[in-house]
């Protein structure tokens, strides 16, 4: 089948999980990409037209001996691990992105049971992805990825092996044991009573260079000239460590024994705001209700027809807002200030600055599934750091999808309209283009040749052809903007769709390679085409009815002394214009469930139902002035020097530089690109953070 997962021997037959699901059929009208995300891919799965996700998840069976396929189970979506009982009589496979876990009978392979291995009531999003089977044989524990829990099931006649005594009649949960962030492996003592757990995530990026027993630590910070490193905080997504959760288990494995494992795990995954949300969705609309910014049910009016939401690369707070005393910042920290940034500067004061705001991944092939999903596959999290199957980045893979798909696609399912700008797309450029043409184009104000590369189908019928998707770097923001306000002159309210989601990818720099502007000039690129646009909108026939969403993709490539997730986010609206900070806890996903809120469509699944509504963002008093943006105080085509006119670590960096690739953003380039962002602002006798941190690293800047 498609991306074989897991295998197991049982009853003398080699059970396969196919993540993907069965092979398309020879004239199948639903496919897409999946896999590698290259354009030269021809790797398709059958998909979901509504969603765009695996429509099916199989198991093959084979002859162990020979090879041979003997037949195929449709289970689960997204099958992963899977395990054989202690006598072979059956084999359990967990279906990520179904909750649930397919048992079969090897005698007659066929479905024996399924059973949902997430909490009573809870919408989609456990994610199981992990499985163990107890000594005795009688539980299987299985790890609920994205509720961050085991669930302890009580496996029911038709799922258990013939010879086991006390058979209940239905497999059924009987607790949850809490774990670390994103169990992904499990493993149990041959006593029976221990658990051991692997937590993917861990504890999160939660290292910091503040470390009083490590002497590297104590160096960097002394040669910063830091006395008290206890206020020298420094926080990276590159600072993750894993964890194994070790559990004792009780003697015997019931709802009273699990009692307070599993009113913690019920604690920690917020229980009572998920009957909340739940609750809330059922009420019907009020007749009288009148237009606000974020209606209370689902159905009552907004205020607003339209919602924008963009999209940019890699940024943290600090690296960006760092130097605004009106917020938590540390200006330490900060590589593009307000000369680099003067848009978003100047936004945040006029609108508000969003100080406790939060991405999810740490890296852009997590970011743009949280961005625009509100969840993140086992796929990913199976493929994280490693990436066996490809590096999927801003999408360009249909094994990204949830089964709950994007919010594209719970707008157009909800009979809303819809544009793409630049999202999930690559957009391919001629061999011989270069920044500096592109730019010259742009300054002509001359098109360019170029051709968008899209891999799911719902976003080829609404990307606009004329706005470049991500490319190689080589394409300034700033042109991206001027094909978007083409469109937006030729729309009215009435024509402007309700939803517009937007790439503006400059901000991710190409780094100190060659040919390419300087981080900084990249990021001022992105600053500048982020003000036109607002300034666009502002002075257009639908600003008194549109609200604008910016946030960054994720975090990686920066570092902040709150947290390795927290990024630089807005709220730009006639309805937004507070002049203040606002501390209130929002994330990535509280942006879709606001917009989600204004349009009035459902929330897709577990994490957005549950996302804190970005409420303190809006005032129910318009202020329609329009915002004029700034021009740009750098240089937009400041080039990096080559190699040959520099010396010393400038050279050693640039020509490194040189090696990397720029078509895709690539997950081996990640620390490389941070270090050369911060030297480029920072120079070269700014030690870097990492470098006392990354003991792994495989290049030497004291060259």
């Amino acid at each position: 089948g498609k991306f074989p997962y897991g295998l197991c021997l049982a009853n003398g037959k080699l059970y396969v999980t196919n993540w993907g699901g069965r092979i398309p059929d020879a004239n199948e009208q639903n496919t897409d990409k999946a896999g590698w995300n290259d354009s030269n891919n021809n790797e398709t799965i059958v998909i979901n037209p509504k969603t765009e996700s695996a429509v099916s998840g199989t198991v093959s069976i084979l002859n162990p001996e020979t090879g041979e396929v003997m037949s195929t189970i449709d289970v689960g979506l997204h099958p992963n691990d899977i395990i054989a009982s202690k006598n072979g009589d059956k084999v359990y496979i967990a279906n990520a992105n179904s909750d649930n876990v397919s048992v079969i009978d090897t005698d007659t392979d066929s479905i024996a049971e399924t059973i949902t291995v997430s909490p009573n009531k809870v919408p989609f999003g456990a994610s199981p992805n992990a499985l163990a089977l107890a000594p005795d044989g009688k539980f299987l524990f299985v790890a609920d990825g994205l509720i961050n829990s085991v669930a302890v099931v009580k496996i029911g006649k038709d799922a258990v092996d013939a010879n086991i005594a006390d058979k209940v009649k239905r497999s059924k949960i009987v607790g949850f044991i809490p774990t670390g962030a994103y169990p992904g492996g499990l493993d149990i003592a041959p006593n029976g009573k221990t658990l051991f757990v692997a937590n993917t995530e861990g504890l999160l990026a939660t290292a910091t260079t503040v470390d009083t027993n490590d002497a590297a630590f104590k160096l960097f910070h002394s040669k910063q000239g830091q006395q008290n490193v206890s206020t020298a905080k420094m926080y990276n997504t590159h600072r993750q460590l894993g964890y194994i959760s070790i559990v004792d288990l009780p003697n015997e494995l019931n709802e009273n024994n699990l009692a307070e494992y599993t009113k913690k795990t019920l604690a920690d995954m917020d229980y009572a705001a998920i009957k909340k949300g739940l609750d809330r969705l059922i009420l019907t609309p009020r007749p009288n209700a009148k237009p606000v910014p974020i209606p209370e049910r689902l159905g009552e009016p907004s205020v607003f027809k339209h919602v924008i939401y963009i999209i940019k690369e890699n940024r943290s707070y600090d690296q960006i807002f760092g130097d605004m005393k009106e917020g938590n910042g540390n200006p330490n920290l900060t590589v593009f200030g307000e000369k680099v940034t003067p848009n978003q500067h100047q936004l945040a004061k006029k609108f508000e600055l969003l100080d406790n705001f939060y991405d999810l991944g740490k890296c852009s092939a997590e970011g743009h599934p949280w961005t625009d999903s509100g969840y993140i596959t086992d796929y990913i999290e199976k493929n994280v750091r490693g990436w066996f199957r490809g590096y999927p980045h801003v999408i360009l893979d249909a094994m990204v999808t949830p089964k709950t798909g994007y919010i594209w696609d719970d707008v157009l399912n909800h009979n809303l309209t819809f544009k793409n700008y630049g999202e999930s797309v690559e957009a391919e450029l001629p061999e011989n283009a270069t920044w500096a043409s592109i730019y010259k184009a742009y300054l002509n104000n001359q098109t360019i040749s170029f051709e968008n590369y899209e891999t799911l189908n719902n976003l080829v019928a609404h990307t606009s052809n004329s706005y470049p998707g991500y490319d190689g770097h080589k394409i300034q923001d700033v042109l991206r903007a001027r094909e978007f306000i083409k469109e937006l002159k030729k729309s009215t309210d009435e024509t402007f769709p309700n939803f517009v989601i937007m790439a503006l990818p400059a901000d991710h720099t190409a780094g100190l390679k060659t040919g390419y502007p300087a981080p900084r000039a990249m990021v001022a690129d992105n600053d500048e085409a982020l003000g036109r646009i607002v300034d666009a909108v502002s002075h257009s026939p639908i600003w008194k009815d549109t609200a604008i969403f910016v946030i960054e993709d994720d975090t990686q490539d920066g570092w902040d002394h709150v947290s390795a997730y927290r990024g630089p986010a807005l709220v730009i609206s006639p309805y937004s214009r507070l002049h203040k900070v606002i501390h209130t806890f929002y994330n990535q996903v509280s942006v879709l469930h606001t917009i989600e809120k204004i349009l009035g469509i459902p929330p897709m699944n577990l994490m957005d139902l549950t996302a804190p509504i970005m409420y303190d963002c809006f005032t129910d008093k318009p202020e329609l002035t329009p915002y004029n943006y700034i021009p740009h105080k750098i240089a937009l085509n400041e080039m990096n020097p080559s190699p040959k006119k520099l010396s010393g670590k400038a050279r050693y960096w640039s020509k490194m530089a040189q090696k990397m690739s720029m078509k895709l953003d690539d997950p081996a380039n990640d620390n490389k690109l941070n270090k050369m962002i911060w030297y480029s602002v920072k120079g070269f006798n700014v030690p870097y953070p990492e470098k006392y941190t990354n003991p792994e690293a495989t290049y030497n800047d004291d060259k």
